[in-house]
């Protein structure tokens, strides 16, 4: 986490004083709505990452249409991610993870318990505690989750990112409706 306060954000955000930002928060005469709009709708952690990255993952998921209306993009990754699962097979999906844990130098039970495991649901499951550790975990270590979700991404060839894990915990959840829609652990017709 860093550790620059709210004013130090709100200066790099709009290029101004932080002096500035306390007068227009303050300041009756001055007090800007665009404050008011920032400190209800965005968190510190939000506004910091789109000042780090140009973006914020958790509404990543929200797009404006054409129309000026908000839409959804979850349903499209969903989709995505369990035409994914659908398509390796576990043992194929088990060995990447493996290798890219191992790649990055976290050669921990996870990487050793990956090897075991026989049913995607499982396997589904550590994945989704890799992001979420990628998601949450301080700047250093973060940088070495994120590694390994990327490195993973090259092995498979897909686009895993951090706001997939809430899609990932809605398919674990309803991971017996998915596997019978979508045969998820038939292991006869992966590559």
């Amino acid at each position: 986490m860093s550790k620059k306060r709210i004013e130090q954000l709100m200066s790099e955000l709009f290029g101004f004083s932080t002096q500035s930002y306390f007068n227009w928060k303050r300041d009756a005469k001055t007090k800007r709505k665009i404050i008011d709009l920032l400190d209800i709708y965005f968190s510190k952690e939000m506004l910091e990452e789109f000042l780090n990255t140009g973006k914020i993952s958790k509404l990543e998921l929200i797009k404006l249409s054409e129309t000026g209306e908000f839409k959804f993009t979850a349903k499209e990754r969903l989709q995505e991610l369990i035409k994914f699962f659908a398509i390796y097979s576990t043992k194929d999906l088990q060995e990447a993870l493996s290798k890219s844990l191992l790649a990055n130098d976290l050669n921990s039970g996870t990487a050793k318990y990956l090897n075991t495991i026989i049913k995607k649901y499982d396997f589904i499951k550590i994945f989704k505690n890799i992001l979420s550790d990628a998601n949450n975990k301080d700047d250093k270590e973060e940088h070495v989750f994120q590694k390994v979700i990327n490195d993973f991404n090259e092995k498979v060839g897909f686009d895993f990112n951090g706001y997939d894990e809430l899609i990932i915990y809605h398919i674990i959840i309803r991971y017996k409706v998915y596997n019978t829609l979508y045969g998820l652990e038939d292991e006869t017709k992966k590559q």
